[in-house]
């Protein structure tokens, strides 16, 4: 059997609030030192051979995605005047390539950027923008060729094909056209890959660094830009530590000028759109689950907000959408999902629901805004994305498209969800989305593949994966818990999973888990924990408090050097998450970080079998961060379980750029589970 490598010892201390800490693996942070890549080389070469006996099951799983998903196949086309956008994927291909067709939804097909083609003799490329100018003449896209989220923006001309080279190498992830359709706005990164900087440009222009629109002082607040659906406002957008701030100004390209809308305030976030002459603002001000207000375009200032409808506690709005005469509002019950829709002449309201089922409600942000149609896509975990077209005047729908599973053997009619609740340490129901094979039998004897985030106020919907039925089909149970920390519940749910509040993410999976094994859905041992980034956190943690629990354990990119990491204010997200997780310079949030981060707590004790996965130019959760947990695991696990980590070399934190080269890692991570729990 292979020997995993052995990381050298160096040590090093860090001494905060007069306690001094041991990293003996903190020479891991240099990347330019060759003895760091050859150690990721080699902790690599040590999982490919440890795992070459399984090359076979290996290519049967990846044949099994594979079969599940349409290999040649289209997004619905979507209006925009006289065109209609979409992409679509070839068989063989790693990439979309964007299209549109002209006079109709059938029409003459037009290829605007083949992906493809820019990524041949390339290891990584990923798009973070590709968007038409109002005139449709030319083609804006962010590419990414190394995996650190630093896109280089370019411009293509519609007509000849000229593509214009404007020498911005640094630019983040938001780009507006203004309405002239040769000047755009766009955000841009500085030396700490911050995104603080909104620059304007014009097509065939080099670069200019004169020609700065707004730079954002606060360490704490990331800019990034929005439209208003009527297009006749543009909006620079502020958010950082529970905070938000927003800039408006005319879409004009002649000297864009924005003005204040309401100073950021301690804990008030708003977002803001126009409606008739008036601003619509979704906000947390007096309501925890966020109300709509209104304003006039004179004065925006919040003492001059009044409640444009009535505020509902119990449910949580997500996101508005203004068209030229109906409102759509996105909305939350009890962890479900409702589009709610809002007839402006005369204030009717109707809703699109489905029921009791857990399931994923997604609307399509529309190209026209004078439209009656509203596209959404349902899914749930066992039934594939349906897409609809909604006539909102007519209050029917129409079916556009369904996910097609191509595998002969795939009937949504074999399978059960649902979501039942377990009870946390302190009495609060956590609520945990199941998927399964009908028949299943409450025995204990069952392997359960459990997932779980609780951060940010991210919710983990119960939405379709036909990657899933890998395990499924296997008799493996599927299991989403919904833990604090999220925003399933609402906002309060949130704020009880965050700050010094946040072991109760790590108590709530732990719940979870043992109330499956109580149940009888798996049995101590059977059950596969995974999570991704802030995930992996929770899973660093709970391997750390109840390692007996888990036969097998997957940490994406994980978030598990915490302390270390949140002293670093260089780093790109520190600042902006002081109140996600607390400023460790305060003593407080110190010692309370201290008690929980993975990598400071890992103990002498048997862990289970681990696949740890990180990227080396991940800028959110810095490779060093899992590289250093994996080696201080081996160092403390009494168990013969193996810990392997794999470092994607030419990635970032969102792993392969390629659609096959993600399942190729995808079936690494099944087989390893199938490996270590029979």
């Amino acid at each position: 059997m292979p020997k995993p490598p052995v990381a050298k010892i160096k040590d090093h201390w860090i001494e905060t609030h007069n306690d001094k800490r041991r990293d003996p693996y903190y020479w891991m942070h240099d990347a330019k030192n060759p003895e760091v890549i050859k150690y990721l080389e080699d902790e690599n070469a040590f999982l490919e051979e440890s795992m070459k006996h399984t090359e076979e099951l290996q290519n049967t799983i990846f044949e099994e995605l594979k079969g599940r998903i349409k290999e040649t196949d289209s997004s619905s086309p979507m209006k925009d005047g006289n065109y209609w956008y979409f992409y679509r994927y070839e068989e063989g291909q790693q990439y979309p390539i964007y299209c549109r067709n002209v006079g109709a939804a059938d029409g003459p097909e037009e290829i605007l950027i083949d992906q493809n083609q820019l990524a041949k003799g390339r290891s990584f490329c990923d798009f973070s923008f590709v968007t038409n100018s109002p005139d449709h003449k030319y083609l804006a896209y962010g590419v990414d060729f190394v995996g650190q989220e630093a896109y280089e923006i370019y411009i293509k001309d519609l007509e000849t094909g000229n593509v214009f080279e404007l020498g911005i190498d640094s630019a983040s992830s938001s780009f507006e056209w203004l309405s002239d359709s040769q000047s755009f706005l766009f955000t841009a990164l500085d030396d700490k890959m911050r995104p603080v900087f909104v620059y304007k440009g014009k097509v065939g222009e080099r670069f200019n660094k004169n020609n700065l629109v707004y730079e954002e002082q606060d360490a704490g607040f990331f800019v990034w830009l929005d439209e208003s659906e009527d297009k006749q406002y543009k909006f620079i957008c502020l958010h950082g530590n529970n905070s938000s701030e927003v800039l408006f100004a005319p879409n004009t390209a002649q000297d864009i000028t924005f003005t204040l809308f309401q100073a950021r305030e301690p804990d008030h976030e708003y977002e803001v759109t126009h409606n008739e002459g008036q601003f619509l603002v979704l906000s947390n001000w007096k309501a925890e689950n966020y109300a709509l207000y209104a304003c006039t375009n004179k004065d925006t200032k919040r003492d001059t907000w009044h409640l444009w409808r009535p505020y509902e506690p119990a449910i949580l709005t997500e996101s508005i959408t203004i068209y030229d005469k109906y409102i759509v509002i996105q909305e939350k019950e009890r962890a479900l999902p409702r589009i709610r829709i809002i007839e402006k002449e005369s204030e009717e309201e109707f809703f699109i629901d489905y029921g009791l089922e857990p399931c994923e409600l997604e609307t399509i942000s529309p190209r026209e805004y004078q439209s009656d149609t509203l596209r959404y896509v349902h899914s749930s975990m066992s039934s594939p994305a349906c897409t609809y077209d909604y006539n909102m005047k007519e209050q029917s729908k129409r079916l556009v498209k369904i996910q097609e599973i191509p595998d002969p053997n795939f009937d949504p009619s074999h399978y059960k969800t649902e979501r039942i609740y377990f009870e946390a340490s302190d009495g609060t129901a956590i609520p945990v989305s199941l998927l399964y094979r009908k028949g299943l039998k409450l025995d204990g004897s069952h392997r359960l593949y459990l997932y779980g985030y609780g951060s940010y106020g991210s919710s983990m919907e119960p939405s379709f994966s036909s990657s899933r039925f890998s395990y499924v089909d296997r008799g493996i149970v599927y299991a989403i818990a919904h833990v604090r920390g999220g925003m399933e519940l609402g906002r309060k749910w949130y704020l009880d999973g965050k700050l010094l509040s946040k072991k109760a993410s790590f108590s709530d999976f732990i719940a979870v888990a043992e109330g499956l094994i109580e149940k009888g859905y798996t049995a101590a041992g059977k059950l596969i924990a995974k999570g991704g980034s802030a995930g992996g956190l929770l899973i660093g943690a709970v391997a750390n408090q109840r390692p007996d629990l888990f036969g097998a354990m997957i940490a994406e990119v994980p978030f598990v050097d915490v302390l270390t990491t949140m002293l670093d204010d260089s780093l790109p997200l520190t600042t902006i998450e002081y109140n996600e997780w607390g400023n460790p310079q305060e003593s407080e949030y110190y010692q309370y970080i201290k008690s929980y981060s993975p990598y400071d707590n890992v103990k002498q004790q048997a862990y289970p079998a681990m696949l740890v996965i990180s990227g080396l130019h991940d800028i959110r959760v810095t490779y060093w961060e899992p590289t250093k947990w994996v080696a201080k695991l081996r160092s403390y696990n009494t168990s013969s379980n193996r810990i392997f980590l794999k470092t994607h070399m030419e990635a970032g934190h969102g792993g392969a750029s390629g659609r096959y080269d993600y399942w190729k890692d995808y079936a690494l991570e099944v087989v390893f589970v199938l490996e270590n729990i029979k």
